[in-house]
């Protein structure tokens, strides 16, 4: 998909970037349709079972990499303006025991990919948000 092909592209990281906000966007028009609750159906079902570990993974790897954010952060609310949906969707998985005892974290998604894929292309924009995620200074 578009976010795996950006992820591992050294190059054309507006193009990627553009595709990964289509695929997001596409995604937050289908949760803003819901008939209620924050999910894709309405309540809980197997395609959230789905959806997650892929967004999920989109989430943390893009940040660590690229720089860009699917998901608010505390200093950057931008991701939480352009996708609320997305969010609610995130917070409503989040608020289930379920999900938390088994939801991935910025650190794994963003270090087990690199040897399933073969390569990740940082592009620089990301280097803040590695060393965070890492745990090292800066």
């Amino acid at each position: 998909g578009s976010w795996m092909s950006w992820l591992r592209s050294p190059v054309s990281d507006a193009a990627g970037r553009a595709a990964v906000e289509s695929r997001l966007d596409a995604v937050e028009d289908v949760l803003a349709r819901r008939p209620e609750g924050p999910f894709v159906l309405g309540k809980f079902s197997i395609v959230e079972c789905h959806l997650a570990g892929i967004l999920e993974r989109v989430a943390a790897s893009s940040a660590y990499f690229k720089g860009f954010f699917v998901r608010s952060t505390p200093s950057d609310r931008s991701a939480g303006q352009r996708w609320p949906m997305i969010q609610q969707w995130f917070s409503a998985l989040e608020a289930r025991p379920a999900f938390r005892s088994l939801c991935g974290d910025f650190f794994t998604h963003s270090h087990d990919l690199p040897p399933q894929l073969g390569t990740c292309a940082p592009n620089g924009k990301g280097a803040a948000c590695a060393e965070y995620i890492d745990g090292l200074p800066g």
